[in-house]
């Protein structure tokens, strides 16, 4: 059986239940309920193929191993010992409290995609009744990079999606204290915050299309390499800028310009500003912070491709929320016919999207189960 196969299947079938789901009258309690649970099953799938996975099908599994087997367990561990450790004191507490239950490394694995997987499917329901198709689009990509591989980032950025809810609906208190909390799984997650001064700046079309253009200007004038002069002054002593801002010998390295994520972000972010004025109706503007974090992340993937890495580190962050743009895209169309065949459309451009990863791009090793083989 082909290696990839059950990701096609998990895939097919996310496409059903949202078919059905667009179908559906929000009125039918009935027929809602019935898919949201065969979505909690599929959900729990979803958490099996990563957390069960095989040694060696993420590119950061052994990492991640040997940092479990060295990690004590939660009373036996000591400060000095969360303060020298090589992640953020989040993740190895978290570590060192699951090890409690067990040393197993799957157990572990699988436990801390359930955390992720439970924050990211929670979010996504509440911000839309659509949800099963937020789903499928995570799936096709966000999950591969993250539940599949970075962990520790994976934990950390689904704590921030929860954040940007709360942030979707004004409560802005408690989407600093996620913003905090996700830090201490992974520092990178400190950079959501800026997502609200930015937001203020970017509250129409025309600055977002202004502002991606700055993006371009910058990545053509090089204007991170002038940054990365100040940065060697000024934050070298920084493990983490030295590591992915200033050693060209290991992560610093250019992102092209048309590399693949790139040139799908331009194409979705040029049809959000098709539906712009549809989308912010609907949503009675609320939508328009959730742009502001999608032009931001087109921005640093821009502006700062000659630092891959970081670029596509914070970009991630802020396009957590794509699934949710184009879901909102959909549910603006009032004729059904149309939303359907929108979502059969985006629904082949990530069939693709999942094609690319796992074909062309093989972001995961040989995939293999413990409970399936």
């Amino acid at each position: 059986m082909n290696n990839t196969l059950i990701f096609y299947v998990i895939f097919l079938l996310l496409f059903f239940i949202s078919f059905a789901q667009c179908k559906l009258k929000e009125s039918d309690e009935k027929g809602n309920l019935y898919l949201l649970n065969i979505v909690i099953i599929t959900l729990f799938f979803i958490v099996i193929i990563s957390g069960m996975r095989g040694k060696g099908v993420g590119a950061d599994d052994y990492n991640y191993i040997a940092f479990i087997r060295n990690t004590p367990e939660l009373f036996k561990i000591k400060f000095d010992e969360i303060k020298g450790s090589t992640m953020e004191p989040g993740f190895t507490l978290l570590v060192s409290f699951l090890k409690m239950f067990s040393e197993n490394v799957n157990f572990i694995f699988t436990s801390i995609t359930a955390i992720s997987v439970l924050l990211i499917s929670i979010s996504y329901y509440k911000f839309s009744r659509f949800y099963s198709f937020c789903i499928l689009i995570y799936f096709s990509h966000i999950y591969l990079y993250r539940e599949m591989t970075q962990i520790r980032a994976g934990i950390a950025y689904a704590i921030v999606l929860l954040g940007f809810y709360f942030l979707y609906n004004k409560r802005n208190n408690l989407f600093y204290l996620l913003v905090i909390i996700s830090s201490f799984f992974h520092i990178s997650t400190l950079a959501a915050i800026i997502i609200i001064p930015f937001s203020k700046v970017i509250n129409t079309r025309k600055r977002a299309i202004a502002i991606i253009f700055l993006a371009i200007v910058m990545s053509l004038g090089n204007v991170s390499n002038i940054l990365i002069s100040y940065a060697s002054i000024y934050l070298s002593n920084s493990a983490q800028i030295q590591k992915y801002v200033l050693d060209s010998a290991g992560y610093v390295y250019s992102l092209d310009l048309f590399n693949p994520t790139t040139i799908k972000q331009f194409i979705f972010m040029f049809i959000v500003f098709i539906y712009w004025n549809d989308i912010v109706k609907i949503t009675n503007s609320k939508i328009k912070i959730l742009i502001s974090s999608y032009v931001l992340s087109l921005f640093f993937l821009i502006a700062f491709s000659s630092l891959a890495v970081f670029a596509s580190r914070i970009a991630s962050i802020f396009s957590m929320i794509e699934p949710i743009l184009i879901v909102q895209i959909l549910l603006s169309q009032k004729d059904t016919s149309k939303r359907m065949a929108m979502m059969i459309l985006f629904s082949i451009i990530y069939a693709l999207i999942l094609c690319l990863n796992l074909e062309i791009k093989q972001v995961l090793g040989p995939y293999s189960n413990i409970i399936f083989s």
